[in-house]
């Protein structure tokens, strides 16, 4: 007699991301953990100026966390619409979904990387891990492709194209944003 069991979604993104992806998008779970993990990705990138000097506002980590929430949702629909060049027929929630649980892996190598930096003795002792980090960030872009992949149902090539024409297009309004609220903390 064989019995199967159930894993966990999340547990089989970090070696089935396709079939996990699918999976959650099939039930429709994932929009609230998408929109949880970018919020966490969003204020894990704004950890380490905010540590770097006490008297920093913290009040930022809530707008960090609310522009995570904003740019995922700006990139889900950037690549739907460059989607559709490439054959690619994704609707906005599986894509946002995609997109949001697949930063996990790179939230949690910006999370590791902020720990260490904060309690290492020596800057050294982190530049060791380089290595680890590297493979890391890696790792994480290859589940965040096979993610889009899953959801767009488009070959890996079509869907980094996708990805870097929708990535392209939001490094002038990113910057333009990020410059603005620069200028508004100082």
């Amino acid at each position: 007699m064989t019995q199967t069991t159930q894993q966990s979604h999340l547990l089989r993104l970090w070696y089935k991301p396709g079939s996990s992806m699918q999976g959650l998008i099939a039930q429709g779970q994932g929009q609230r953990l998408a929109l949880v993990v970018a919020a966490c990705f969003g204020a894990i990138q704004l950890l380490p100026w905010l540590s770097a000097e006490p008297s920093r506002p913290w009040w930022v980590l809530p707008l960090a966390a609310g522009l995570a929430i904003a740019g995922v949702c700006w990139l889900a629909w950037l690549l739907r619409n460059f989607g559709r060049w490439f054959g690619a027929a994704a609707h906005l929630h599986e894509l946002r979904t995609a997109l949001g649980v697949a930063l996990l892996p790179w939230t949690l190598v910006f999370s590791l990387l902020f720990v260490l930096t904060q309690t290492a003795p020596a800057a050294e002792s982190v530049q060791a891990w380089f290595p680890w980090f590297l493979a890391g960030f890696v790792y994480g872009f290859v589940i965040l492709l096979l993610s889009l992949r899953a959801v767009l149902q488009v070959s890996a090539l079509k869907t980094f194209l996708c990805l870097a024409i929708a990535l392209a297009v939001s490094i002038f309004p990113f910057t333009l944003l990020a410059q603005g609220l620069v200028q508004a903390l100082h």
